[in-house]
């Protein structure tokens, strides 16, 4: 008692959890919550709880005296090749595509495209035809280099790919078969929809903003903001973005559409808010019917797979960045159980809704026939 900061007094009175001061990796010196449970019983989201809280507070502090040299990763004991660490002699690095105040189509719709034909090559094996990719697609994954990451039973697939210039970053493909038309699938995961939709998805999504819209050819592009709601210890996002709706794709088997993210002038970042990245492109394929039962009679639906391709990073490692402190060995070690989540959790609202085009009457179930 007489080493420690806080006295046998602070622990009776439940000002200190003894239980959290009595585990021998802590000093005196460590930060330490207030007690969290009166019982000094720690249930598993309490303890994540406080390991953010610890992490955040030693990353913050260490990174305020050490901006240049200070590896949170390194303070963990983990290693650059382990963790995808990035140089540390390259402490920002580019994200988002820069484009001027005025936004013009054309340069959005060429950011756009970078990232599509981008992604398109390194997810899938097909080659682009120089006058219409489109009408060349085969949705037939990359295995190459990919390592697949989470694989349900219900059929989500989570994989990711190292980027072969920034590692810290990589590629993650996510894959769902879901009992919707094409259409359905769109008009889910369209941006009018994200304040119904993406609370269901991401549960700390806050909002979504439009600042302009604009088409280029056959291509229409919604420049948006999204904010998100505060990660456990860490601070609020936001996301500046072009939602892009590809409807040439339109005219044949696989439809896309996507999110690239922009740096403009024109959407500074706000107070409170540390600015995040998140390129991601969506592929919907029409596949054969499926057959789905309810109330013990079995309809033949319409099924689409979806595919999306995404890199993200909630740090703000731009140029001018402020950084953001989340480890991005966390976001690689749980991506897989949060994105088969957001994928069961579109698919369920989904099939309730096909179901409810069936008790309207809209299929006709096939031990009628």
């Amino acid at each position: 008692w007489k080493s420690g900061s806080y006295s046998k007094k602070h622990f009776q009175s439940g000002h200190v959890n003894p239980t959290i001061m009595k585990h021998k990796d802590i000093s005196p010196c460590t930060p330490i919550m207030p007690s969290i449970e009166r019982n000094n019983v720690l249930n598993r989201r309490q303890c994540a709880l406080l390991v953010a809280f610890v992490a955040c507070t030693i990353s913050q502090f260490c990174t305020s005296l050490l901006p240049e040299h200070f590896s949170f990763l390194g303070c963990l004991g983990l290693s650059a090749e382990a963790t995808h660490e990035i140089n540390p002699n390259s402490v920002f690095i580019e994200r988002g595509k820069h484009v001027s105040f005025q936004t013009s189509p054309k340069e959005l719709h060429k950011a756009y495209v970078q990232i599509r034909d981008e992604y398109i090559t390194q997810a899938f094996d097909v080659k682009l035809n120089k006058r219409t990719f489109a009408s060349a697609i085969s949705l037939v994954p990359r295995s190459h280099k990919w390592k697949t990451i989470k694989k349900t039973t219900d059929g989500l697939e989570i994989s990711m790919l190292s980027h072969p210039s920034d590692p810290n970053c990589p590629y993650v493909r996510m894959s769902a078969s879901v009992p919707a038309t094409q259409h359905d699938l769109w008009h889910y995961l369209s941006l009018p929809k994200w304040d119904v939709t993406m609370k269901s998805m991401d549960p700390f999504y806050e909002s979504v903003s439009i600042i302009d819209e604009s088409k280029y050819g056959n291509t229409h592009m919604v420049l948006a903001r999204k904010k998100t709601k505060r990660l456990l210890a860490f601070g609020k996002r936001d996301f500046t973005f072009i939602s892009v709706s590809d409807l040439e794709s339109m005219k044949y088997n696989v439809w896309i559409s996507g999110t690239v993210s922009v740096v403009t002038q024109r959407i500074p970042r706000v107070k409170e808010y540390t600015r995040a990245f998140q390129d991601s492109i969506a592929f919907y394929e029409k596949t054969d019917p499926v057959e789905f039962s309810v109330d013990g009679r079995t309809y033949l639906v319409p099924n689409t797979k979806l595919t999306i391709v995404c890199r993200i990073d909630l740090n703000d490692n731009s140029e001018d960045g402020g950084g953001g402190n989340i480890p991005m060995w966390m976001y690689t070690k749980t991506v897989g159980s949060t994105g088969a989540i957001s994928l069961r959790n579109m698919r369920n609202d989904l099939i309730q809704n096909l179901e409810k085009k069936i008790t309207n009457g809209k299929f006709e179930a096939l031990n009628n026939r």
